[in-house]
């Protein structure tokens, strides 16, 4: 059976299940998908940005912004005059 049959095949009777079962397939798959390297989008060259990265990414601000690793528009402004 090829995985397209399978996947067909557990469609048809998923309905036949009981709780449990379900509820460990269930489990099982969810794991499995989050697990993956997800695309959540591209950059403006076409590379994927990968689920994790971006939450890892927006973490990390966070955590800058609550420290104030920041700087402000007004100081970027100014600063970017000295390009």
């Amino acid at each position: 059976m090829n995985n397209n049959q399978k996947k067909k095949y557990i469609e048809n009777h998923l309905h036949e299940l009981d709780e449990n079962t379900v509820n460990e397939l269930f489990e099982k798959i969810y794991s499995e998908v989050n697990e993956k390297n997800l695309v959540a989008g591209y950059d403006a060259t076409g590379t994927p940005i990968l689920k994790k990265k971006l939450i890892e990414d927006i973490l990390k601000s966070e955590d800058q912004i609550r420290n104030g690793d920041f700087i402000t528009l007004e100081q970027l402004e100014e600063e970017s005059k000295n390009w």
